[in-house]
């Protein structure tokens, strides 16, 4: 892959957990683009708050519920609208299991397919429209300041979780359907 003149890649000085330990974020440098990584948050978004560091985009790349139901959905989106950050792009995960049409239920505890789980997907992307900094991506690509980002939420089958597919050609098609030259 060729690296444009206009990119700088850093490698990363530190990883920054959010659990209590000491530390601090360094500013990003002139003209870079920061983004700040989470994922299975679990319905526990709001912990992190005073936590995350300053970027200019939150990545959150999956389980965002613990199982997708309509309040732990509508909180993550509320709590998405009280952060600072220029771009807030979601990916769902493998507990998001309204935003996965395709699950047929079976995992006890959570939203079940059809009805239900379309009601969860509009509330959440009625309650997010109000908020052009966020994004939902499943398997689809989002621009931002000329960074190429794709997110898919398919991952190898497991349990009766959403987003499974058994591992071969459909999974394999799954992830190679992401275009070429991303760069996230």
């Amino acid at each position: 892959r060729e690296i444009k003149d206009a990119q700088i890649f850093q490698p990363p000085t530190a990883v920054f957990v959010a659990d209590g330990r000491e530390g601090v974020a360094r500013l990003a440098p002139e003209g870079c683009v920061r983004f700040v990584c989470i994922s299975d948050t679990h319905g526990r978004h709001r912990e992190l708050t005073a936590r995350l560091p300053k970027g200019d985009v939150l990545l959150h790349a999956g389980d965002f519920t613990m199982a997708g139901k309509m309040d732990e959905a509508m909180d993550f989106a509320a709590w998405l609208q009280e952060l600072a950050f220029e771009r807030k792009i979601v990916i769902a995960g493998n507990h998001d299991l309204s935003f996965d049409r395709s699950y047929g239920g079976g995992h006890g505890g959570g939203a079940e397919g059809g009805q239900e789980a379309e009601a969860v997907r509009t509330a959440f992307a009625a309650a997010c429209q109000g908020d052009s900094a966020v994004v939902y991506l499943e398997d689809g690509e989002h621009l931002f300041q000329g960074i190429r980002v794709y997110g898919t939420p398919w991952q190898p089958e497991f349990g009766y979780w959403a987003f499974n597919l058994p591992r071969g050609e459909a999974l394999r098609d799954k992830w190679r359907a992401g275009p070429e030259g991303g760069d996230v």
